[in-house]
């Protein structure tokens, strides 16, 4: 499956919008990658009866991986009202942010890659990658 993010880059910033929408915005696209990877996850380990929906799941994941990087272009440390768990670390060291949020693009688009083939192996030895990428930028980069 190729998914492909959109093109532009950090410094050529994106239009700016209401902080609350925006960290409304980033915290939907981060909670639609934690699901679909938990029920990939559950999937593979047997606990639910949905194999059928694991290539679904696979893709969002997919997509919203490529989403994320862009979710997280405008800095709103202490901006709105709306709650965040994103420090301003995030914007102070964007490269190695950035580069987390493309590791993480790039496991999810294997994960939806063997997923779409059919080899559920694939699938499991992909989401360990995916998994640590999460950890790296949770331990780094958000709110304990």
């Amino acid at each position: 499956i190729a998914i492909s993010s959109p093109s532009w880059s950090h410094s050529d910033g994106p239009a700016v919008g209401d902080a609350d929408n925006v960290i409304k915005y980033r915290g939907g696209v981060m909670h639609t990658i934690g699901a679909n990877a938990t029920a990939i996850a559950a999937i593979l380990k047997g606990d639910v009866p949905h194999k059928d929906s694991l290539a679904e799941h696979a893709r969002v994941l997919a997509l919203a991986a490529g989403w994320a990087n862009d979710a997280f272009h405008q800095n709103t440390h202490g901006q709105g009202k709306e709650k965040t768990t994103a420090t301003e670390d995030i914007w102070n060291d964007w490269d190695e942010f950035s580069g987390i949020m493309d590791d993480m693009e790039k496991e999810a688009q294997k994960i939806a890659t063997a997923a779409e083939a059919g080899d559920m192996g694939a699938v499991g030895a992909s989401l360990k990658p995916l998994f640590k990428t999460c950890k790296s930028c949770h331990d780094d980069f958000r709110k304990k």
